[in-house]
């Protein structure tokens, strides 16, 4: 069953706004709910933010393939855990925040050697979303997170010398280009689309942009085209139908 806060729950920081003054303006503009004013402007906690069983952590952790939206989760929570009083449960949090890395970071390596001997187009988009999710992880730690984000860039920029992006890796694209604010850069990656520029994901990650660059009327006129069922939601949020 949905409620006002699942928004906040499905979309990532790209659409929630950072300041009290951004998600008014989004409101008075038509283009963000109510909910995300309180959220930013009271010190109202979701509900959804329930008490924390840590052997059902080690549980998900302990499963050999985890989807990266679990990861964030847990990590969110573990990022949490870290402050706690108690010293074993700060202890399993941080021990359990770099099992996470570990594990990425031995992937990376894994899949680099890999590269370096077959130049598979292949391993540079996985290497690129590794890198990617790497950033989502430590979005906590602004540095941390740059880094990654720029090593995405850099995989995606050899990908696109060996072939052209595919949709999803030009989408990964510009999402790089968001998380480090470069909001222009973004959009002038947009304005040379063609037929792409029509399509439902780019229309939606264009709104986005639009948003944090507070071009809002934009970000209206770009939600009116949004015609896929799948946009429906954040269509409906963002317009107030």
């Amino acid at each position: 069953m949905k409620d006002s806060y699942d928004y906040f729950r499905k979309n990532s920081s790209i659409q929630i706004p950072r300041t009290p003054a951004s998600a008014l303006h989004g409101l008075e503009d038509g283009v963000l709910p109510p909910e995300t004013y309180i959220y930013r402007a009271t010190s109202v906690k979701p509900l959804f933010e329930e008490p924390i069983e840590l052997s059902e952590i080690d549980r998900i952790l302990g499963h050999p393939r985890i989807d990266i939206e679990t990861i964030l989760l847990i990590t969110k929570i573990l990022a949490q855990l870290i402050r706690n009083p108690d010293k074993e449960t700060a202890l399993f949090a941080a021990e359990s925040i770099n099992a996470i890395e570990k594990r990425y970071t031995e992937r990376l390596e894994k899949i680099k050697k890999k590269f370096r001997r077959n130049k598979d187009p292949l391993d540079c988009r996985k290497l690129a979303r590794l890198y990617f999710n790497l950033a989502r992880i430590n979005s906590r730690e602004e540095s941390i997170k740059r880094f990654y984000l720029r090593e995405s860039h850099a995989w995606l920029k050899k990908l696109n010398k060996l072939r052209l992006l595919s949709k999803k890796e030009f989408i990964l694209q510009l999402r790089v280009f968001m998380e480090l604010g470069l909001y222009m850069q973004a959009e002038r990656t947009f304005g040379r689309l063609n037929k792409r520029s029509l399509d439902p994901d780019i229309l939606y990650l264009r709104a986005a942009n639009d948003f944090y660059r507070k071009d809002f009327s934009s970000v209206r006129a770009l939600c009116s085209g949004m015609k896929s069922a799948k946009h429906e939601g954040l269509r409906s949020f963002w317009m107030n139908t």
